[in-house]
């Protein structure tokens, strides 16, 4: 199941993340790069913006606007979607809607995202195992683009596995300037 690759990226989380000070969490390792700070708590703000339409498919209340009753191309748009964001050479410019807190301004990261994973942990089990993965719903960065749940929650645990790496080059960074 999908959501069994959450524990495994909330485990290095903890393991990588949750010793360091939040002064090391809170630096950028270079003008322009995100803190380890910045990463997860990324993570935490663009994961929660899917919660309400999790809600709601889940609740039976879902209704997908028109373009996602008709869209034919929501499965190639969360596959290449998928694509896309697994690609280690892909740089990819994140919606403001998805901008993590300010540097320093982000606390007790480990802990927020841990507990952000357990909660994600339970939509992924519950959509996975109602059977729910075919289910349309609009993107929350454009209404226009849909994509399947299933697609949905393949791409959100390949996006926590991408600012994984990057939140660990940055701590490797780090500890070269030291």
């Amino acid at each position: 199941m999908i959501s069994d690759q959450l524990d495994d990226i909330n485990f290095i989380v903890q393991k990588e993340f949750a010793p360091l000070s939040e002064s090391m969490l809170n630096t950028a390792p270079a003008s322009g790069k995100w803190s380890i700070s910045e990463c997860l708590d990324h993570l935490v703000i663009s994961n929660e913006t899917y919660f309400a339409a999790f809600d709601s498919v889940l609740s039976g209340k879902y209704l997908p606007n028109w373009w996602g009753r008709i869209n034919p191309f929501s499965g190639f748009i969360g596959k290449k979607g998928l694509q896309i964001i697994s690609s280690d050479t892909a740089k990819l410019k994140s919606p403001k809607i998805f901008a993590p807190g300010k540097p320093g301004e982000v606390h007790n990261i480990a802990t927020k995202f841990a507990n952000h994973q357990q909660r994600l942990k339970i939509y992924f089990d519950r959509l996975e195992n109602r059977k729910l993965l075919n289910e349309v719903i609009s993107s929350p960065v454009a209404a226009a683009i849909t994509f399947k749940i299933g697609d949905v929650l393949e791409i959100l645990a390949e996006h926590e596995r991408r600012h994984i790496k990057q939140a660990i080059h940055a701590k490797q960074l780090l500890n070269r300037k030291k």
